[in-house]
């Protein structure tokens, strides 16, 4: 026999009593945990850039900057002295990248997040510490060829690169992305 108590028995717990621990528990919880309040549009928008390390008066001038001049620049500390200029990318960028998976048929995610990293590295760089790159402006008749040849010769210096300063840069990229994507996010402002 079973060491389990019975129905009627010292130490049976019945479905009332499960129940009545059950809501207990959730009691509990929700006392430990209370709801959030729901942040208006607005402000899950300050959040964001609050988290992205932004104010909305920065944002302004990056939304600015991308509407005006078709990019954003910035300088970013990379480590041991060494600065980077990234420059947000162009549709073409992804376009290339996307076309790059699929000549490929690259199938590890591995190797398609390796893919995309290095590619937007790469289409971002515009200076690595001393190192001026000719990175074409978006506007105006440019050679597609051109800008081809820059991305190329951008890529080529980054699988130059030591791995880990590779990769550092890689990071350094995608969290300017990041802040790039918390500037143009749902409730960004809309009076410009």
């Amino acid at each position: 026999m079973s060491d389990m108590p019975r129905i009627g028995e010292e130490g049976f717990i019945g479905t009332t009593a499960k129940a009545a621990k059950i809501e207990e528990t959730l009691s509990i919880m929700s006392e430990k945990n209370p709801k959030e309040k729901v942040l208006t549009e607005e402000e899950r928008y300050v959040k964001g850039l609050e988290e992205a390390g932004l104010t909305v008066a920065q944002a302004r001038v990056i939304m600015e900057a991308m509407f005006v001049n078709g990019y954003y620049e910035e300088e970013i500390y990379l480590g041991a002295g060494t600065y980077v200029t990234l420059r947000s990318r162009q549709y073409f960028d992804t376009i290339r990248s996307n076309r790059k998976l699929e000549a490929d048929r690259v199938e590890y995610v591995a190797s398609i997040n390796n893919v995309v990293n290095s590619y937007n590295t790469a289409a971002s760089l515009v200076k690595y510490a001393n190192r001026d790159f000719s990175v074409p402006k978006p506007h105006g008749d440019v050679d597609p060829q051109v800008i081809e040849d820059s991305f190329t010769k951008r890529l080529e210096f980054l699988e130059r690169l030591p791995a880990q300063v590779a990769i550092k840069l890689m990071q350094k990229t995608f969290e300017f992305d990041k802040k790039l994507m918390a500037v143009f996010s749902d409730g960004a402002p809309q009076d410009f």
